[in-house]
C-alpha cells in the first residue's frame, strides 16, 4: 500500500511532465510481506542497494571505520533470531520461527538478590486475562530507565490462575504487592482486553474493569474511589514482536533479571515461540505470561524512550 501511494504520487507528472524517482529505505522484519519486491527485482522493475550491517559497508570513503566487529557482533546478538539476516544483511527471508528469547541464561537471569539501591525505578503490573488453568496471569515488573535505550528489568513477582471472582484475584494480587512491600498507587497497571470463556451471555468474564471493581470490594472503597487505574495496554500493529525484540535485546545485554519464584514465566520464556495467527496465540500455553511481562515493560520503557535522549553524535566543522 505504502509502495503504491508514493509511486503513484511520483509517476503522475510534475513541471513539464516530468517524473521523478521513487527511493525508499526499509528492512523488511516483522511478518511483513514484501514477497512482491523480491519479485520486481528480478524481473528488472526496480534496482535493490543492500547495506549490511559490517565493517566494510559502515566505513565511509577514505574515513576510519565507525563500528567494529565487536559492536556489530553486540548489535547482532540483539535481533530476535527469526530475522536476524533480514536486519543484517537486508535479506528479503525470514527464518523459520523457534524459541524467541535464545539470550536467557538461567544461570545469570535467574536470581534472587535484591534490586539495587541506587536507580531510577518504575514498577509496574502488567495482566492477561483468562479462564485456563494458568491463564489469568500478573506479573510485577521494576524497570530501571536511567538510560531509557539501555534499561534493566527486574521481574519481581508473578500470580496466575484460571476462572476466579474478581475479588478473589484482588486480594491475590494485593498479596504479591505486599510481599514485595509495594502499595498499589506505586504501580502502573496494564492489562488486557476484555475476556470472555466463551460465546453465551452468562459465560465467565474478566476485564481491566471488573478487576477494579473487585478491588473496591475488598479495600472497601467506594465506586470509583481507587487511587490507581488499570490502563488496557494499547495493541499496534507488530506490537507482539515490538514486545518480544525490547526482552530479547534486554537479555542479550545481561539487563534482564528474574526471581526464581516466577516459575511460569521462567518456563515461558524458555519455551515461547512466536504465532503468526490470533488463534494459534490463544492456545499457546506459554503465551500468557510473555503478554503480561510484555504489557507491563513495553509502556514504560517506550514512554521513557519517548522524552527524548540528548544526542552523542559530534559533528565535526
Amino acid at each position: 500500500d505504502v509502495f503504491n501511494e508514493c509511486l503513484a504520487r511520483t509517476l503522475r507528472g510534475g513541471f513539464q511532465g516530468s517524473r521523478g524517482i521513487l527511493a525508499i529505505t526499509m528492512t523488511p522484519v516483522g511478518a511483513v510481506d514484501v514477497s512482491y519486491l523480491e519479485e520486481m527485482m528480478k524481473q528488472g522493475k526496480i534496482s535493490v542497494t543492500r547495506a549490511r550491517l559490517t565493517v566494510k559497508d559502515t566505513t565511509p570513503i577514505g574515513l576510519s571505520p565507525l563500528l567494529t566487529e565487536q559492536q556489530i557482533t553486540s548489535i547482532t546478538n540483539q535481533f530476535l533470531p527469526i530475522d536476524r539476516e533480514a536486519r543484517i544483511n537486508g535479506s528479503f527471508h525470514v527464518a523459520p520461527l523457534g524459541v524467541v528469547f535464545t539470550h536467557f541464561d538461567p544461570e545469570r537471569h535467574i536470581t534472587s538478590r535484591p534490586v539495587p539501591p541506587k536507580g531510577d525505578y518504575r514498577f509496574a503490573v502488567g495482566i492477561d486475562h483468562g479462564s485456563k488453568i494458568g491463564a489469568q496471569v500478573a506479573v510485577l515488573v521494576c524497570i530501571d530507565i536511567r538510560d531509557p535505550l539501555q534499561p534493566r528489568i527486574y521481574v519481581l513477582d508473578e500470580y496466575t490462575t484460571g476462572e476466579t471472582t474478581p475479588e478473589e484475584l484482588a486480594s491475590s494480587l494485593l498479596s504479591m504487592l505486599d510481599r514485595n512491600d509495594l502499595a498499589p498507587n506505586m504501580c502502573s497497571w496494564y492489562g488486557d482486553g476484555e475476556h470472555n470463556a466463551s460465546r453465551g451471555r452468562d459465560t465467565y468474564k474478566m476485564s481491566n474493569l471488573i478487576l477494579m471493581r473487585g478491588f473496591e470490594a475488598v479495600m472497601k472503597l467506594p465506586h470509583k474511589g481507587l487511587t490507581f487505574h488499570i490502563r488496557r495496554v494499547q495493541k499496534r500493529r507488530h506490537s507482539v514482536y515490538f514486545g518480544a525484540s525490547l526482552l530479547s535485546a534486554t537479555m542479550a545485554r545481561n539487563h534482564f533479571f528474574v526471581h526464581p519464584r516466577c516459575k511460569q514465566l521462567i518456563r515461558s520464556i524458555q519455551n515461547w515461540t512466536m504465532k503468526r495467527s490470533q488463534s494459534d496465540r490463544s492456545k499457546d500455553p506459554y503465551g500468557h505470561s510473555i503478554d503480561s511481562l510484555r504489557y507491563a515493560c513495553s509502556t514504560i520503557i517506550t514512554n521513557a524512550t519517548s522524552k527524548g535522549v540528548a544526542s552523542k553524535i559530534k559533528i565535526l566543522r
